[in-house]
């Protein structure tokens, strides 16, 4: 939970020790994550299309996700607990616009990301490819869960002053 005093997170870490994050400190943190795509990616950005290494790497940390983070999540309730929670919560300043048995529907009014993507000289095109490889970590996890599905709704990256992420549950086949 947030602190309005201090701006700092409580939250646990992975072995369930309560820790103290200030929530400068986090968004510094995911621009660090960002500067490491920049570098990494600059090479690629203008080549890649699709489904190219970069998008397939960031991919693949989402299925780990969903066996970390995610680990027996299956319902949108569920998911939307474990995404909004901190710090993720007050860095990411996510407001939930819908959520029920079937829809979660969530805003990220920021994004270091993009922040950090354009303070390092990023045209808008390559912000948008890298906000787009970015959220393959989202879409690893949901597939890699298997009972949800994910659509990107609007992003900051391509001008909107938020993003909006929806995570529908799957309907189950009709049994024959």
């Amino acid at each position: 939970m947030a602190d309005q005093t201090t701006n700092q997170i409580e939250s646990l870490d992975e072995e369930g020790f309560r820790t103290s994050l200030g929530i400068e400190e986090a968004r510094d943190e995911r621009a660090g994550c960002a500067e490491w795509l920049w570098y990494l990616g600059r090479k690629w950005l203008a080549e890649e299309k699709g489904d190219g290494p970069l998008h397939q790497a960031i991919r693949q940390s989402g299925y780990d996700a969903a066996h970390g983070r995610y680990a027996g999540v299956k319902t949108t309730r569920e998911f939307a607990k474990t995404f909004t929670a901190e710090p993720s919560r007050s860095v990411l300043k996510l407001k939930t616009l819908e959520l029920t048995d079937d829809t979660f529907e969530v805003e990220f009014n920021e994004c270091p990301l993009v922040t950090a993507w354009r303070e390092l000289g990023a045209t808008p095109e390559e912000v948008v490819k890298l906000c787009d490889i970015a959220m393959e970590e989202d879409r690893g996890a949901i597939e890699e869960i298997g009972t949800l599905n994910y659509e990107l709704k609007e992003t900051i990256a391509e001008g909107s002053h938020h993003c909006i992420v929806r995570i529908t549950a799957k309907q189950q086949e009709a049994q024959a």
